[in-house]
């Protein structure tokens, strides 16, 4: 007789293939693994932000589930940042070099700043954490203030809390909370100089 598997998220039960024959199971791991090549898709859907931006290098990031997605147009190939545990909400880069910052969907948000530079040969290069704090519930929007030193970043908590960050010292210089309405997109102005001296 086959065995009746029920799982919480379903209704219905799950009933083991007829050809099943539990001596035949493995418990060791299987000798080859899987390699990540390709990414076809976008995530649209969950981001609220422009999430498709260009790199210095001329390379196109963006994200895709949990992936940031680096892509070189000209070769057809791609680089991933795989270090986001649910799907990126929103994403910045800098100014004047190629670093991206990236934020997820997540109880207790964050955003990773990282060192996409092409030809690094270290590859993709973590810099910083920068937790948004409990009950943010992810990272709406994200921009580098115009001369790279600032990070802006808007949680998707009720009050789309808004808080400025020195990204390279992990140090939050303001936080504070916004209003219920949603929030598409926010960033510096372009044109104000935002030096601490």
């Amino acid at each position: 007789a086959n065995s009746v598997v029920r799982y919480a998220e379903s209704r219905s039960a799950v009933y083991e293939p007829s050809s099943f024959d539990a001596e035949k199971i493995r418990s060791d791991p299987p000798s080859t693994s899987l390699t990540l090549e390709h990414v076809h898709g976008f995530s649209g859907k969950v981001a609220t932000s422009t999430n498709a931006l260009w790199l210095k290098s001329g390379e196109i990031v963006f994200p895709a589930s949990a992936a940031v997605v680096i892509m070189d147009t000209q070769s057809n190939t791609q680089r991933f940042f795989l270090e986001h545990d649910d799907d990126v909400m929103a994403l910045a880069v800098h100014p004047k070099v190629d670093i991206v910052a990236s934020g997820q969907l997540s109880r207790k948000a964050f955003v990773l700043v990282y060192d996409v530079t092409q030809n690094n040969p270290d590859g993709i290069t973590f810099i910083n954490e920068l937790s948004l704090g409990i009950n943010t519930r992810g990272v709406k929007c994200l921009d580098f203030s115009p001369d790279g030193e600032l990070l802006l970043s808007i949680a998707a908590d009720p009050y789309h809390t808004v808080s400025i960050w020195d990204w390279k010292r992990n140090n939050k210089l303001i936080s504070a909370r916004a209003n219920n309405a949603d929030v598409y997109s926010m960033r510096f102005n372009p044109y104000q100089n935002y030096s601490r001296d």
